[in-house]
């Protein structure tokens, strides 16, 4: 079980002047996703759309910051079940403990 993320610059791309490339390795398969401003977001927006559509996904900046992710909806979709299977399976591994008998106030004692 694998879960990581890996950014690298690879050099200028078709788009805008997006110049860093990110692999996100999630449970053995890769989906790389280029960096691009949100101006050139803006500004190439069509462009962008189509290469979403041949499969690129896009990790959208403002400010250098990332603040949204642009993929097509089935690798989105791929994406969310194979992390959730990852989490389920994860779970099951784990041992069950018994902490007996307790009390609401026992939970949240230290709140005021």
């Amino acid at each position: 079980m694998k879960l990581g993320l890996l950014t690298t610059g690879i050099g200028s791309a078709a788009i805008g002047n997006a110049s860093k490339s990110r692999a996100i390795y999630l449970s053995g398969s890769v989906c790389v996703e280029k960096e691009i401003s949100a101006v050139d977001a803006k500004r190439n927006f069509s462009e962008v759309l189509r290469a979403v559509r041949q499969g690129q996904s896009y990790v959208v900046t403002f400010h250098g910051r990332p603040v949204a992710r642009i993929t097509p909806v089935a690798m989105s979709m791929d994406m969310t079940g194979k992390a959730r299977a990852i989490l389920l399976n994860r779970l099951r591994s784990q041992r069950i403990m018994k902490i007996g008998r307790w009390k609401r106030d026992e939970l949240y004692g230290d709140i005021v």
